[in-house]
């Protein structure tokens, strides 16, 4: 993936809950707060490597509405196509600091913890090698 510019060197930048002690995303937060704590979360940024999944929002999107890639049941179809239209953003794999296959992995577990995110990301491999 990293000969293919899938992988390169940015800045990742997030909400950090401190009560939930993990990072979150825009669409997570309701009016700026965590749900979960409603209080603020701090914006951090840092360098890490980023697997650049915004390539394959339209790629992905084409696949899915065309049958190629069928899921089912419709109703989870439909969450996935939503999410993608939401826009894909790429995903820090590693901080600097840190070995690139070790935050990798950790990625792959916490994508597997998910229902559709799972999918998604087995998806995603599929076309990404494709």
């Amino acid at each position: 993936m990293y000969k293919k510019k899938l992988i390169y060197k940015g800045n990742y930048e997030s909400y950090y809950c401190v009560g939930c002690e993990q990072y979150l995303t825009k669409r997570d937060l309701v009016e700026g707060k965590c749900p979960l704590h409603n209080r603020e979360p701090e914006l951090k940024k840092e360098e890490a490597y980023l697997f650049k999944l915004s390539k394959f929002q339209n790629k992905l999107k084409e696949l899915i509405e065309s049958g190629k890639y069928e899921i089912l049941p419709e109703k989870r179809r439909k969450e996935i196509l939503t999410f993608i239209e939401g826009g894909l953003e790429d995903v820090s794999i590693s901080r600097l600091k840190e070995k690139i296959y070790w935050e990798f992995l950790c990625l792959l577990t916490k994508i597997m913890l998910f229902g559709y995110g799972l999918m998604l990301f087995g998806i995603m491999l599929v076309v990404c090698f494709e």
